[in-house]
């Protein structure tokens, strides 16, 4: 093998070794993820929670965090609360994010008392936030709800007529 060859195929292994970090570095930044969280300040036990990415279910749980790795990009997301007791689901908030460094979504969650006067002893009322019913019961009910606005109204159950009978409404 001649010299010029012997040369030619040292600096080929020179370059090689020489742009293999550069490669390494372009590969790995391709894959880079973030951390992308939601947490609820507060969870009641057995309230489950959902986090809903570009119109896919991403996320559901029992803790108040969620997280996700996710490639940098422009993201939506829907927040969700779960009602055991109506099997429905309450949006609680939604946005978009342009996810280029780690990011926390925060969500303070607050406790909302209804007490239902004037009503015949023992009788069940249900309370609807946005128009999904959340909760029935007698006497003093109790939700937990993220900071917002929301409208609610109430009803009972009028065991004379076999209907439920508006009670009020408001946000």
């Amino acid at each position: 093998m001649s010299a010029r060859a012997l040369l030619a195929i040292a600096l080929g292994v020179l370059l090689a070794l020489a742009l293999a970090p550069l490669a390494l570095r372009t590969s790995q930044a391709q894959q880079v993820k973030y951390r992308l969280s939601f947490v609820l300040s507060y969870l009641p036990r057995g309230f489950l929670w959902s986090v809903v990415i570009n119109s896919t279910i991403f996320g559901t749980n029992y803790s108040n965090i969620i997280n996700f790795y996710l490639s940098p990009g422009v993201y939506s997301y829907v927040i969700a609360y779960f009602n055991g007791s109506s099997g429905k689901y309450l949006s609680i908030r939604s946005g978009v994010i342009n996810l280029n460094s780690n990011y926390t979504v925060f969500i303070n969650v607050y406790r909302v008392d209804f007490t239902a006067a004037g009503l015949p002893e023992g009788a069940a009322y249900r309370v609807y936030i946005n128009s999904t019913f959340l909760i029935e019961g007698t006497g003093n009910l109790s939700l937990w709800l993220p900071e917002g606005v929301y409208s609610y109204n109430a009803s009972y159950y009028n065991s004379s007529f076999s209907q439920w009978v508006p009670l009020g409404h408001g946000v």
